[in-house]
């Protein structure tokens, strides 16, 4: 799909260049003969008012964009009959008598100041003199002939550009397309791991039912293990869809939280003791340095729903005998830090930049910890719907740490009695 699509960008902006370029090219021909015109004009004008020159030069002239500088040029005397008198000037022109006669008698007989006879390939003026017409006429077969040679040159140029810009728009597009590659390749990933994550419970659910139809004169107790083995796969399959739910919301930015001043010192101490318990069971301690008094703007219940997630896992990685320390301080007038750090195996370098992916489980979390690999992907949203930042760092010395940066905002009991 996405090739199509690149193809189709690439086709769509070649025409549209093609069209833009042979306007271009049509203005600049339509330009040109404009001027070739004006500038034959005024090298006849010059004729006529100064038929002793030896040279006709327009070249001095700055108003024309194109400048012929010498332009071959016949001045003659015909009477009102259109009968050759006399030929006045004749710099170059090489136009046979026949010619002058023939053109001489079209030219009193149109009866106009200019124009052409196309019959000769010739331009002229004409101005009445006494009883006699004075016409001044050039051959402008050298403006067919630059007309032809620009034309060439442009449709050369027209050829060389579309190609140019044939190879510059692969290039960019691919460029472009890069992000909308990437976001295809994810959504195919999530609706691929997001089938395989639904298809284990139904599978073990179906081989249930499976069991419990086979034995149909057995009672509810003495089936009770496949029952409940049902019910609890249906109940992990409920919390996957949830999640899910909660991440195709956010990103199709719906239902998004009011945001309100949360007390978040009282809500991530509550929510570490509540975790404390948990964290006894397996003989892990947790050390808790908690600034007092610190308000963010945000959603409570999804701050919780954020905290929680980053202590279970805390929780999860920690290890036998292990350790965790809870932080929320002031970073700065505008910031504050969260920081939830275990002790445990390290994440590998390898995979520490996708522990926010969805469905990402590393090795040593499929073979330790069971889940379905979206708890950090909802933690993710959840910092980036408040407009924070969240980021995980690993090593041997230190552990796992997650860090949280949010904006901060003053107590607003305090604004308000002030």
């Amino acid at each position: 799909m996405i090739q199509k699509l690149h193809h189709k960008f690439v086709k769509v902006n070649l025409m549209l260049a093609a069209l833009v370029l042979f306007i271009a090219c049509v203005i600049a021909c339509v330009v040109y003969g404009y001027v070739l015109k004006t500038a034959t004009y005024n090298a006849l004008e010059q004729a006529m008012i100064n038929d002793d020159f030896t040279t006709i030069d327009i070249y001095q002239n700055p108003s024309y964009l194109i400048k012929v500088r010498y332009v071959p040029v016949t001045v003659m005397l015909v009477n009102q009959d259109g009968i050759l008198q006399e030929v006045i000037l004749d710099r170059g022109a090489n136009i046979s008598n026949d010619i002058l006669e023939q053109s001489a008698k079209k030219i009193v007989k149109q009866n106009s100041p200019n124009g052409s006879i196309q019959e000769f390939s010739l331009r002229y003026i004409c101005k009445k003199q006494d009883d006699n017409f004075k016409i001044a006429v050039v051959n402008i077969d050298f403006e067919y002939r630059s007309m032809r040679n620009l034309m060439l040159l442009l449709f050369i140029i027209w050829i060389f550009c579309m190609v140019a810009f044939w190879f510059i728009s692969r290039s960019l597009f691919k460029e472009a397309l890069a992000p909308v590659q990437d976001a295809w390749n994810k959504q195919r990933r999530f609706i691929a791991d997001a089938s395989h994550e639904l298809k284990t419970p139904l599978t073990v659910m179906l081989a249930n039912f499976s069991v419990l139809l086979a034995h149909p004169n057995e009672t509810i107790n003495e089936q009770r293990k496949w029952i409940v083995n049902s019910r609890d796969e249906a109940l992990n399959m409920q919390k996957l869809v949830e999640s899910l739910l909660i991440l195709a919301r956010s990103d199709a930015a719906i239902d998004l939280p009011e945001m309100k001043p949360v007390h978040l010192s009282d809500l991530l101490l509550n929510s570490a003791l509540s975790f404390e318990a948990v964290a006894f069971e397996k003989h892990i301690k947790m050390n808790t340095q908690i600034a007092p008094n610190i308000y963010v703007k945000g959603d409570e219940q999804s701050l919780k729903q954020l905290i929680s997630i980053l202590l279970d896992n805390a929780v999860k990685y920690a290890g036998k005998n292990g350790e965790i320390n809870v932080k929320l301080f002031k970073y700065d007038v505008k910031y504050i830090i969260m920081q939830v750090q275990n002790s445990g195996e390290p994440i590998p370098s390898n995979e520490l930049p996708h522990v926010f992916e969805r469905f990402y489980r590393g090795e040593q979390m499929r073979s330790t910890v069971n889940g379905h690999g979206l708890g950090l992907a909802i933690a993710y949203k959840i910092v980036q719907i408040h407009n924070g930042k969240i980021t995980a760092q690993s090593n041997k010395s230190q552990g796992t740490k997650m860090q949280v940066v949010l904006h901060r905002i003053e107590n607003p009991i305090v604004n308000k009695i002030q």
